[in-house]
């Protein structure tokens, strides 16, 4: 177990790169930890990752870990997106049509009375999931972390970590993002496919 001071160098030494590129990752008002109790982030998804969750085009997804993660969230991200898609629909109809109706005689064709509302769903959909997408990720930190380990990449920044050597302590130590893994959980079958 490291003492105080190692632990702050430590920390010190993990700062820089964590501050600028990851955010700590909090579950119920704490942080999440890595396998030696230091917070650390979760994988965080590139903005061409979150494009094609927006639009559950999980196939073309780059790597196993965040293929993976997203069976974990589907059902929540679906719902979410639904709920959003459901109040642009309602906002169309019920306001943007008499609105711009009244104004552009163009705008009665039935062609724009179904472009309008189906526009405004998709893009009030994607807007919700947008925001929200952090919070339902924060909210399964952990089992993000193992989804990300089973398939060899670090919980926290998605480094490879498989031909890495462990340390002393069994942990194998992230390159990347200074993140303490333990040895076994790397590449580890997942108990509930054994089944």
């Amino acid at each position: 177990m490291p003492n105080a001071s190692e632990r702050s160098t430590r920390q010190q030494a993990k700062a820089p790169e964590s501050a600028g590129s990851l955010e700590l990752v909090t579950v119920s008002g704490r942080p999440h930890l890595d396998d030696r109790g230091e917070p650390c982030a979760v994988a965080p998804l590139s903005q061409g990752q979150k494009t094609l969750r927006a639009f559950g085009i999980v196939g073309a997804l780059p790597d196993d870990g965040a293929r993976a993660e997203y069976g974990l969230n589907q059902w929540r991200e679906n719902v979410v997106w639904l709920s959003g898609a459901a109040v642009g629909l309602v906002l169309a109809i019920f306001v943007l049509l008499p609105f711009l109706g009244a104004r552009f005689a163009v705008l009665q064709s039935v062609v724009f009375k179904m472009l309008i509302p189906s526009v405004t769903a998709i893009a009030f959909g994607t807007a919700v999931w947008w925001v929200f997408i952090g919070r339902m990720r924060r909210s399964i930190a952990p089992r993000i972390a193992s989804v990300y380990l089973r398939s060899g990449q670090c919980a926290s920044c998605g480094y490879a970590l498989e031909s890495l050597e462990p340390e002393a302590d069994g942990c194998v130590l992230c390159p990347e993002c200074n993140a303490a893994w333990r040895q076994e959980r790397i590449g580890a079958e997942d108990p509930s496919d054994a089944q």
